[in-house]
């Protein structure tokens, strides 16, 4: 009889990591750990402390490791100790325990659409050039970088998942899909004029994914892991629709029946904010069959519901 799987989702209490969680079959053994520790799964490690993921390796052993960890903004330091340092460290943590015993696990890298630049002329595949355009970018750059040199040198079998725009209910109102529902929300509850939606970009174009979905692809991805393939391989997780932030505003304003006014500022030119971007999940539909389900309409109505639960209970 085969033994249960252990998986390691390393940044457990995250938007994804949460998702992931919740979906993972209960035939394997799941472990989660987090910077915070909060939470029903996470136990408390900081993967940027060597030691500290060294510890978490060694004593799980895990046959799979999801690397989940990061943050989305921050200055450049804050942005290397937290999505630089953690994987390095677990990488650095396999290469020093790799025995006969223990085998390198199966990495499945979170990585970004960010490394990317913006979309010229169709969807953007795996073997578009990478030029990211700001500091988070970068250093999910850097991480592909770590990826290639220990898959190369050391063995370690790591599948990176360049993610686009994550949307569903839970996430941070530092996103826009969220950040405009939990304003709608807030007017629909409030009931004060003037109603005013605050935005800038309302001509940018993004891909959006439901978080859901994104989950189901990493489930998905590790199932078909089941014999020796390369070392490394990169897949986009996307819709493949690309969805301007105008279209957004016009789909509250019809799910809401609000009629608010746009605010929109200017982005600062400089901010390295990319203005269309769009990608292929046609190489993880070959590869293991996955294509998204939930539209955006969905995504987009079950996010305004959770903002209006948590303002009606509050």
């Amino acid at each position: 009889m085969n033994r249960q799987r252990r998986i390691l989702i390393a940044g457990v209490t995250g938007f994804l990591g949460r998702a992931l969680a919740a979906l993972w079959p209960s035939n394997d053994s799941v472990y989660g750990v987090s910077k915070s520790g909060a939470g029903p799964v996470g136990s408390r490690v900081d993967l940027s402390r060597f030691e500290e993921a060294r510890h978490v390796v060694s004593e799980i052993q895990p046959d799979v490791i999801v690397h989940l960890v990061g943050r989305r903004s921050g200055s450049e330091q804050e942005l290397y100790a937290d999505n630089v340092m953690p994987f390095k460290n677990v990488l650095e943590s396999i290469r020093i325990l790799k025995t006969s015993s223990f085998r390198p696990p199966l990495i499945i890298l979170a990585c970004s659409s960010a490394v990317y630049a913006q979309t010229d002329n169709g969807p953007i595949c795996e073997d578009a050039p990478a030029r990211p355009a700001n500091s988070y970018g970068r250093t999910k750059l850097l991480n592909f970088k770590l990826a290639e040199h220990y898959a190369q040198h050391y063995g370690v079998p790591i599948r990176v998942l360049r993610f686009f725009n994550l949307c569903g209910p839970g996430q941070s109102q530092q996103y826009v899909v969220s950040h405009f529902c939990n304003q709608v929300a807030h007017m629909m509850v409030d009931r004060e004029e003037p109603f005013l939606l605050h935005t800038r970009g309302l001509h940018h174009v993004r891909d959006f994914l439901n978080v859901r979905d994104a989950a189901r692809a990493i489930v998905g991805l590790v199932a078909h892991e089941t014999g020796p393939g390369p070392k490394l391989a990169v897949f986009n997780v996307c819709s493949q629709r690309p969805i301007r932030i105008g279209y957004l505003a016009s789909l509250l304003k019809r799910l809401s029946k609000v009629d608010f006014q746009i605010e929109e500022s200017l982005a600062h030119p400089d901010n390295g904010e990319v203005r269309a971007q769009f990608g292929s999940y046609q190489k993880l539909k070959r590869h293991c069959g996955w294509a998204p389900t939930i539209s955006f309409e969905r995504s987009v109505a079950d996010t305004l519901q959770y903002w209006l639960d948590r303002y009606r209970a509050s």
